[in-house]
């Protein structure tokens, strides 16, 4: 008799087991992760995941940069970025040396980048000096942007007439305003840069 052979099978089953466990979390979170980046299609407001192009980059960079000149070089103050995606906007600004930024909060509505965007910070942080920076899951629309003194907009044009409405609501009076692809459709942009999709525009509200 085989004293071993019920061992075996035991040992077979639980490998087949945590198999099987193994599969179904991956299952869920390949879910949970896909569901995050399709579900913008079904809100009234679609703000999908576009990640900012280098040459969008610096032309925000060149109007912050020419806002804060007209500014007597003062701070840029706390700024938001609204719908941060994976952070690459914030981290690319707080690099900059000559911007002078008090606090940068981003705030994105896909959690999966969220997270993505607080660990691609945290290895920034470790290589150069930044301001404080942070990352919050967040519904654009709920956010109370009259804490803020320079707001960031990567948007699409279905929303740019509803977020200025909320911008000219809340924000304070000089507060400094940057979208990125598309203007406001009712305010006067004091400077701007015209490149294709890579456009950017500056507000003084």
């Amino acid at each position: 008799m085989n004293s071993d052979a019920p061992l075996e099978s035991t040992i077979a089953h639980s490998n087949i087991h945590s198999t099987s466990i193994g599969f179904g979390v991956m299952a869920i979170a390949s879910h949970y992760i896909f569901w995050s980046f399709i579900s913008p299609v079904f809100r009234r407001f679609c703000l999908p995941f576009l990640p900012a192009t280098s040459s969008q980059l610096d032309n925000t960079y060149t109007l912050l940069e020419y806002a804060q000149s007209r500014n007597c070089d003062r701070s840029l103050g706390s700024v938001i970025d609204l719908g941060s995606g994976d952070g690459r906007v914030l981290i690319d600004l707080i690099s900059r040396p000559t911007l002078k930024i008090t606090s940068a909060h981003g705030v994105e509505l896909n959690r999966p980048l969220v997270w993505y965007s607080r660990i691609k910070f945290f290895y920034v942080s470790k290589v150069i000096t930044t301001p404080k920076v942070t990352f919050t899951c967040g519904n654009i629309w709920k956010t109370n942007l009259s804490v803020y003194d320079t707001v960031l907009l990567f948007g699409v044009d279905s929303m740019m007439e509803s977020i200025e409405q909320k911008m000219i609501k809340e924000l304070r009076s000089g507060s400094i305003v940057i979208t990125a692809r598309y203007p406001l459709p009712n305010s006067e942009a004091c400077k701007s840069i015209i490149d294709g999709p890579h456009s950017v525009f500056l507000y003084k509200m």
